[in-house]
């Protein structure tokens, strides 16, 4: 099981602090070395434009064993999503975590729900037309059997 990666688990965002959240951010830390957490380039661009954020050096410390290398493979599946939810392409990060998932056979993790509209798509929309698994945040942390 290999998800994508969304911002909203992280305890750098404060949500979940201090020593709350240190089984968490180990689980976090071994699954990004082991290579089951995953992210696009784009999240890490789009994190950059909030300069300032602590998930945002929290991801820096990591990015090397994070974020993956965009692929011509990953470029295609992204080109595909816009074709299908041209207004999905316009959310900066959310198509190339698909993208990345598709091109790798990993499962997005994301706390959106379903399930949108065509004029607005959710990712849980998106990947279910393309059969790509999802998860949420609380459903990933149970699979890795992280405990608080």
């Amino acid at each position: 099981m290999t998800p994508g990666w969304v911002r909203a688990y992280a305890c750098a965002e404060g949500w979940l602090a201090g020593a709350t959240c240190a089984p968490a951010m180990v689980g976090a830390d071994a699954a990004i070395t082991g290579g089951e957490i995953l992210c696009p380039e784009e999240v890490y661009v789009e994190l950059e434009r909030q300069e300032g954020d602590t998930l945002l050096a929290w991801v820096r410390d990591r990015r090397d064993a994070l974020i993956a290398p965009l692929t011509e493979d990953i470029q295609g599946h992204v080109g595909t999503i816009g074709a299908a939810f041209p207004p999905f392409v316009a959310r900066l990060a959310d198509p190339w975590v698909i993208g990345l998932a598709m091109s790798n056979g990993l499962t997005v993790v994301t706390q959106e729900r379903r399930p949108g509209s065509p004029d607005s798509p959710t990712i849980p929309r998106v990947c279910d037309h393309f059969n790509v698994p999802y998860i949420n945040t609380f459903e990933f942390m149970r699979r890795e059997g992280w405990t608080f």
